[in-house]
């Protein structure tokens, strides 16, 4: 099953997201993650697919340096 994961600190929009996977596109598991750690370790964890990611993130590291993580 592919897997996408949502990394955004506002937690409506990750619940937003994944309702419309599952009502559009259930053939997708939907992972989230409300900060930029816990993304990194679902990352490493899950290998998802498809990674949606906010770049304003408000907690210890922001989109940018999340993504610079996921490359390395």
């Amino acid at each position: 099953m592919p897997t996408v994961l949502v990394i955004d600190d506002e937690k409506d929009i990750c619940q937003c997201v994944e309702v419309a996977f599952q009502e559009e596109a259930p053939e997708f598991s939907v992972l989230t993650a409300d900060n930029g750690l816990d993304g990194l370790e679902i990352v490493k964890k899950h290998k998802p697919d498809v990674i949606l990611l906010d770049i304003k993130l408000q907690a210890s590291m922001d989109g940018m340096e999340v993504f610079q993580k996921i490359r390395e």
